[in-house]
């Protein structure tokens, strides 16, 4: 199981899910809603009885590191906490048999991550890809991508600017996440190019 980022209600997801282990957990970029349910995988911990290894770039694991830091403390051991271990992730590697490649993005001014596991990629919080970047997103069969509304944003991808980028990229099927309330949701699937969807909570895509 890969988890990407903690989210709040990281709990009630995993519950609605029936998720009862997590080898490792891959961080985007440390923003609230991204991060601020990682006290949650303390659960994970008295399950597997071990450590979960997390990664990140640098921005992510100082923020965790600074804002969570009692996990992070030598009190509490062995209870009471999260027992993760933090790894910086800077190119491709494998993690469990899986292949992991981070894909470098720009959330406003902020450098955040994407990352491609295997042949699904992962695009959220986003509204500009690099060129460097594109090279890592070929013969795709999944991409999940941002998606925020239909008017321009700032620090996000908007409806035509996710359109053009997902037909750039080509991968088999497209997955639209990060909706906003603007966004209708039958009426903008009725809209998509085939192979073309919007997510929802609990999708489950099998490749």
């Amino acid at each position: 199981m890969v988890l990407i980022d903690t989210s709040p209600d990281l709990r009630t997801q995993a519950l609605r899910e029936q998720i009862h282990w997590v080898d490792f957990v891959l961080f985007t970029h440390p923003h609230a809603d991204h991060i601020h349910g990682v006290d949650d995988l303390r659960n994970f911990n008295y399950l597997m009885a071990r450590s979960i290894p997390c990664y990140g770039n640098t921005w992510s694991l100082d923020t965790l590191k600074n804002r969570f830091d009692y996990i992070f403390k030598e009190t509490q051991t062995g209870g009471g906490k999260p027992m993760l271990t933090l790894n910086p992730i800077k190119k491709r590697i494998k993690i469990k048999g899986i292949a992991v490649q981070p894909l470098e993005l720009i959330h406003g001014r902020l450098p955040v991550l994407g990352f491609r596991i295997n042949d699904i990629a992962y695009i959220t919080d986003c509204s500009y890809i690099p060129d460097r970047t594109f090279r890592y997103l070929k013969g795709l069969n999944v991409l999940v991508l941002d998606c925020l509304r239909p008017a321009p944003h700032t620090t996000h991808l908007n409806v035509e600017s996710a359109l053009v980028l997902a037909k750039k990229i080509g991968a088999k099927k497209t997955y639209f996440t990060h909706m906003g309330h603007e966004i209708e949701y039958k009426k903008f699937a009725r809209s998509l190019p085939r192979n073309m969807y919007p997510a929802y909570d609990g999708l489950v895509v099998t490749v």
